[in-house]
């Protein structure tokens, strides 16, 4: 990624960037809104309004239905997320992306980036 300072393309990234200056990324957290494209017990999966178009044919996020960090994650919701891991989202994707806490850009909302990679 020598080079590479986001994983979004110049376009998509100017949108990211005009989103965040409108405060979509404040107030109610935007995760906790989305329309689910799966639902689990106690994960959804939701489709990333901000894909990383740069290196993904698909990018959805997988998020937790309760507004939650990593940290805070019930043992219910950790076992879920590892059966998730072998199972429906293993099948579905081929990578998955977890921003470290300084790239987060909803940091108080756990998620993981579902990508499947261009070609």
């Amino acid at each position: 990624m020598q080079g590479m300072t986001t994983l979004r393309l110049s376009a998509s990234e100017q949108v990211y960037r005009d989103a965040i200056t409108r405060g979509a990324l404040t107030g109610p957290c935007p995760l906790c809104e989305k329309e689910a494209i799966q639902t689990f017990m106690h994960w959804r999966l939701v489709q990333n309004d901000f894909p990383y178009d740069r290196i993904a044919h698909k990018h959805d996020m997988l998020i937790p239905k309760r507004c939650v960090t990593e940290a805070d994650l019930s043992p219910e919701e950790r076992a879920e997320l590892f059966e998730l891991k072998r199972g429906a989202v293993n099948d579905m994707y081929d990578y998955l992306i977890e921003a470290l806490h300084k790239k987060k850009s909803i940091p108080h909302h756990f998620h993981i980036h579902c990508i499947t990679p261009k070609e």
